[in-house]
């Protein structure tokens, strides 16, 4: 999993606290046990998908969700600098 970009530190956050077999079962309550085998960046080597995470991440906070085909890219694997055709 990528690293969270969207935490927050308020009544609307989405993180609790709790355990390892309490996180556990709550993934697989909410159906998410799959291992990443459905995320796009599987297959990538750990570095290079916490780098894109990192990325990620560091455009939202000094962005915001707001520049949309960036965070495409970013998502995407894709140079968010390199020209595009359309």
């Amino acid at each position: 999993m990528p690293i969270c970009v969207r935490a927050t530190t308020g009544a609307d956050t989405h993180l609790d606290p709790g355990t390892n077999r309490e996180n556990m079962a709550d993934r697989l309550a909410k159906g998410r046990d799959a291992n990443g085998s459905l995320f796009r960046w599987r297959g990538l080597s750990r570095a290079l998908f916490a780098d894109r995470s990192r990325l990620l991440r560091d455009e939202v906070r000094a962005h915001g969700w707001g520049r949309e085909e960036r965070i495409r890219a970013l998502i995407t694997g894709a140079d968010p600098e390199a020209p595009t055709l359309f």
